[in-house]
């Protein structure tokens, strides 16, 4: 099981804002067993949308995008699903009670333009957002129509503002998606510190550490002279993960000797 995440927004690409959802949630698929391929990051048009999610749910069985689902004529993430599936969008009486509800609480008047949150896509199925008025989106699209590889896909879309996102991830989101990834897994890294070689150089003294479907993966990176190696193993329990990263640690350590100088805090992360 592969998932993508999709940021939209125009305040996004432009680079006035940074997209710290997908972060987030990239850590929280984690948890469950569930790596993430791809981010990316959408404009507010149409076509970039619909264009978005084309590719996402057709090479990931999970897709989770965040944005676009206020009321404003910009907001067009329902749009994007209406054209991606060929639904026609319709009105969502359930939705609009919660949205109108949400402007009673509060002694106002809703405006017209809220009731756009309330359209879903014919197959849609309403993600309860507790905390505002934008509820979120649930498609699944089959696997008959070419749709997640051939394993057919399942879309969530959020609201962009975290808070909101957070807690419809925890309370409906994380739940369906446990079910589906089945026994939860330990991903667990360890980063060595290196100096005193540059990155490319690091990178042929660990002939093979560093290639793309290795477990576990070694990833490297470069701040000014300091040279990150980042350990990171998958396994069905802590234990396991800690044999796979000593051991290719060990590699690591023998090979590049009084380069490593030092080890960051480890960073675990327990399903």
């Amino acid at each position: 099981m592969l998932a993508e995440i999709i940021a939209i927004g125009d305040e996004l690409t432009s680079g006035q804002r940074l997209d710290t959802n997908s972060q987030w949630l990239s850590r929280e698929l984690g948890l469950l067993g569930i790596p993430v391929g791809y981010h990316t990051t959408a404009c507010d048009t149409l076509a970039a949308g619909v264009h978005a999610f084309r590719i996402a749910a057709r090479r990931a069985q999970v897709v989770i995008a965040t944005g676009g689902l206020g009321p404003t004529a910009d907001d067009l993430t329902r749009d994007v699903l209406s054209e991606l599936t060929g639904q026609r969008l319709v009105l969502s009486q359930q939705a609009l009670e919660v949205i109108a509800s949400r402007f009673s609480s509060r002694h106002a008047v809703m405006p017209e333009s809220n009731r756009r949150q309330a359209l879903f896509p014919e197959d849609g199925s309403l993600i309860e957002n507790p905390d505002g008025t934008a509820p979120g989106i649930k498609m699944v699209l089959s696997a008959s129509d070419g749709w997640g590889d051939g394993e057919g896909a399942v879309i969530y879309t959020l609201p962009g503002v975290p808070a909101e996102m957070r807690r419809m991830w925890e309370e409906t989101v994380s739940g369906e998606l446990k079910q589906v990834a089945g026994k939860n897994r330990v991903l667990r890294h360890r980063r060595l510190k290196c100096f005193g070689a540059g990155e490319s150089a690091i990178e042929e003294m660990l002939p093979g550490l560093i290639e793309r479907g290795r477990d576990p993966t070694v990833g490297i990176t470069a701040h000014e002279a300091t040279i990150t190696l980042r350990i990171s193993a998958w396994a069905d329990n802590d234990d396991s993960c800690r044999e796979k990263i000593t051991t290719t640690e060990d590699i690591i350590r023998k090979t590049l000797g009084h380069l490593v100088y030092g080890e960051e805090d480890e960073e675990v992360e327990d399903a």
